[in-house]
């Protein structure tokens, strides 16, 4: 609910709760991502831990937002808002820039194209024996 008190506008009994929530939100977000890299391999894993895998980089991404969120809404004090969302933000951007970039640039997975076919591996001829293999 928002009140007006001397002019300003004080938004009194959500910030604390909504703070929390984002805390919370932050906190299944990174559960998720260390189950999805402990459990999750593609040898026995689990199916859903296997997907949420491929979706690292943005579950830190949303738990960097989050956390830097619950920072700003939660405390009421400016200079705290800013010890503890500048630490966050100049820590925490540069790291998942580079891990991005990093999962952008590995060759983690491999193209279809350079896959042969099932039950394909001793047989020669046609256009394919003619391309040269890594």
């Amino acid at each position: 609910m928002i009140s007006i008190y001397r002019g300003t506008f004080r938004r009194k009994r959500y910030r604390r709760p909504l703070a929390l929530a984002l805390l919370v939100a932050a906190g299944a977000l990174v559960a998720g991502a260390v189950a999805a890299c402990l459990r999750g391999g593609s040898d026995g894993g689990l199916v859903v831990l296997g997907r949420v895998r491929g979706h690292l980089v943005a579950m830190c991404w949303g738990a960097l937002v989050a956390l830097i969120a619950a920072g700003l809404t939660g405390l009421r004090r400016p200079m705290a808002r800013v010890a503890v969302a500048v630490p966050l933000a100049v820590l925490g951007l540069p790291v998942l820039v580079i891990g991005t970039l990093i999962g952008m640039l590995s060759d983690e997975q491999q193209r279809a194209e350079d896959l042969t076919a099932p039950g394909r591996e001793g047989r020669g001829g046609g256009w394919s024996s003619n391309r040269a293999t890594p």
